[in-house]
């Protein structure tokens, strides 16, 4: 076995040897010339990501594998990243102060009163109103969700009326969660009463 084909670090599945060193070398000194958030450690991470075809099974790319890869070949001496062009900031908790834009009305009577019942997937500004409704009105405030989570809105005549919450158990996607008895695959949380 030859010197580059030695492993030097195995990371999640990965095998890190030294023509792999190499590779992330040269794109340290790429970024070394780049201009602006080209030159961080994101950037690099990104390059690497999409020069080892290295993804997730929802087919994105592992960059934050890929940056705390960085992080431990830097920490053992293989290599020295660029200085961070931000500070950390991943123990920043979001506080929902500001409210977003939605319909708040009291509702009373029958639900066969009312429109149509419709059930999204809180995409887009409705992560956040999602996120908004259930750090303000669920007792425990927003939890933090750890792996695939399934955020959904329940919405009455234009009005949100209830999150749902539907973690996804690894190996499983979050399209087609359905079982064959038209439940959830999965176990869920709903969030609602306001």
């Amino acid at each position: 076995m030859g010197q580059s084909d030695r492993v030097l670090l195995r990371y999640r599945g990965r095998d890190v040897r030294a023509e792999d060193l190499a590779t992330i070398r040269a794109q340290i000194a790429q970024a070394a010339t780049a201009q602006g958030a080209a030159r961080g450690r994101s950037a690099i991470a990104r390059r690497l990501c999409e020069g080892w075809d290295w993804r997730q099974a929802n087919g994105a790319l592992k960059e934050y594998a890929a940056r705390d890869l960085l992080l431990r070949l830097e920490e053992a001496g293989h290599i020295q990243l660029p200085p961070r062009l931000q500070e950390k900031n991943n123990h920043a908790v979001p506080d929902y102060r500001q409210r977003p834009l939605f319909e708040e009305r009291p509702l009373a009577g029958r639900v066969d009163a009312y429109g149509v019942l419709e059930i999204r997937t809180a995409e887009g500004p409705e992560r956040y109103l999602w996120d908004y409704l259930v750090h303000h009105h669920h007792y425990l405030g927003r939890p933090k969700l750890v792996g695939a989570y399934l955020k959904q809105l329940v919405w009455l005549d234009g009005q949100v009326v209830a999150c749902l919450g539907w973690p996804v158990p690894p190996g499983r996607s979050i399209v087609g969660t359905a079982g064959s008895a038209g439940r959830p695959s999965c176990g869920a949380s709903v969030w609602s009463g306001w």
